[in-house]
C-alpha cells in the first residue's frame, strides 16, 4: 500500500496486480478511504468504480483487465488532463498501457506472511483456538487429556504459523478459511486442508461470474 501511495505522488498511472487477486479489492479499498480522507490530496475527488469521464481526481478500478480492453478510449482521454489519476487492480501487468500518452508504474502485490496469515485467520475465526486446534489429535504420553481452554492469542498465532502455510498467503482463501470456524465446527486438529479444499470450491464457483464496477461509487467525487 505504502508503495502505491508513493508512486501515486508523482505518477499518473499505477497498476497494482497479482495473478491469483491476493487481497486486491480490499488493498485498493483501503487506498480510496486513505487518499480520500479529509484533508487528503485526493478528499472529494476519488471514485473507486468503472472507467468514466473524468478531468481530476483519482479513479480507482478494480478487475480492471476486460475494462482496459474495452474503454481504453475514454481513459486516455482522461489522462491528457493533468488533474486525473488512475489506479488499476489487474491479474497481470500492463505493459503496453497507454504507452502514447503516459508510462505506467507497476506495483505487484505480494502474498501474506506466515504471521500476517496467521493473525488474519485469528481475527476472522467465530470462535477462540484451543489446543486441540493447533495439534494432532495424538494422546498425551502420560495420559494427560489436552486442555480445551482459549489460547492466548499471541501463542495462538505462533502454533498456526507453520499450519497456514496451506493457505499460499493469499487472504481470501483465509478470510473463507476462518470464516468457517464457528463455535459449532470439531477442533481442526492441526489440519487446514479440509478448510482450504472448502473454500477454493467456493472461489472456483464464482469466477467468472458478471461483475458491474459501474455500480460501485464507493467515495464523493466532482468533477
Amino acid at each position: 500500500m505504502l508503495s502505491v501511495l508513493q508512486h501515486l505522488s508523482h505518477r499518473k498511472v499505477v497498476v497494482l496486480h497479482s495473478p491469483r487477486k491476493l487481497g486486491l479489492t480490499t488493498t485498493l479499498t483501503e487506498i480510496a478511504r486513505y487518499v480520500s480522507a479529509p484533508g487528503r490530496r485526493f478528499a472529494g475527488s476519488c471514485v473507486f468504480g468503472g472507467p468514466r469521464p473524468m478531468q481530476r481526481g483519482l479513479l480507482i478500478i478494480d478487475d480492471a483487465d476486460n475494462a482496459l480492453a474495452e474503454h481504453s478510449d475514454v481513459l486516455k482521454q482522461n489522462l491528457e488532463s493533468d488533474g486525473f489519476f488512475l489506479l488499476l487492480g489487474c491479474s497481470k501487468p500492463q505493459w503496453e498501457l497507454f504507452n502514447d500518452v503516459v508510462k505506467a508504474v507497476h506495483v505487484e502485490l505480494p502474498p501474506l506472511t506466515l504471521l500476517e496469515s496467521a493473525t488474519l485467520f485469528l481475527q476472522r475465526c467465530h470462535r477462540p483456538l484451543t489446543l486441540e486446534d493447533v495439534l494432532c489429535p495424538s494422546p498425551a504420553p502420560d495420559g494427560r487429556v489436552i486442555k480445551k481452554e482459549a489460547l492466548p492469542k499471541e501463542r495462538a498465532k505462533q502454533l498456526l504459523k507453520p499450519m497456514v502455510s496451506v493457505f499460499e498467503g493469499d487472504p481470501r482463501l483465509i478470510r473463507q478459511a476462518a470464516g468457517k470456524v464457528t463455535p459449532t465446527r470439531p477442533p481442526l486438529h492441526g489440519d487446514l486442508h479440509s478448510l482450504k479444499a472448502e473454500c477454493t470450491g467456493a472461489l472456483d464457483s464464482q469466477k467468472g461470474k458478471p461483475f458491474s464496477s459501474f455500480t460501485v461509487l464507493l467515495l464523493p467525487f466532482s468533477m
